[in-house]
């Protein structure tokens, strides 16, 4: 059986469905610049996304774990995280 093909226009809210169906939405402009590269161009460049450079310090571990949930910045010590799960 053949996976079905999006054969219709690709525009900027096709564009925007398929930045959410990757997995991460669109950034501001992003799905009109999408949009422009037509949907083959678009599917390539998700699956092959350009080079880039990392920018800022080199990570490093100080003993606690940081994350980011709704929107906050919480850090827990690696101690109470090894008590939770067994694990670092």
């Amino acid at each position: 059986m053949a996976v079905p093909v999006h054969s219709g226009p690709f525009g900027r809210a096709e564009a925007e469905r398929l930045l959410w169906r990757a997995g991460f939405g669109p950034a501001v402009g992003q799905a009109d610049e999408l949009a422009a590269r037509g949907l083959d161009g678009a599917v390539s460049w998700l699956v092959n996304p350009p080079e880039f450079a990392l920018e800022g310090p080199e990570p490093e571990i100080r003993g606690q774990l940081t994350v980011v949930v709704a929107g906050k910045r919480l850090t827990v010590p690696l101690s109470l995280t090894r008590k939770a799960t067994g694990q670092f």
